[in-house]
């Protein structure tokens, strides 16, 4: 199962258990990134990757596991993103 149809399954459950409603058409997108030996060059910490403005880390797939990510979480080569981006 891809992880943005998890999270999207998991976000809907999230807004019916708060009873929040939403547009139809929100101005966001998901996306997926594979980290690479490349992205980690400048350290391995969220804060030393470089993401567009508007850009949220939401999770991250490690071997099978979902992390929830913190200052703390060091990210490894394969690690897969999950990003929320607003746009406009």
């Amino acid at each position: 199962i891809p992880l943005f149809i998890i999270i999207q399954v998991m976000m809907g459950l999230m807004l019916m258990v708060l009873g929040l409603e939403l547009p139809d058409e929100l101005e966001s997108k998901l996306s997926e990134m594979t980290l690479t030996e490349a992205d980690l060059a400048e350290g391995n910490l969220l804060r030393n990757l470089h993401f567009p403005e508007g850009t949220l880390v939401i999770m991250v797939k490690r071997r099978g596991s979902f992390i929830v990510p913190n200052g703390q979480l060091e990210l490894k080569e394969g690690d897969i993103l999950l990003t929320i981006r607003h746009q406009k």
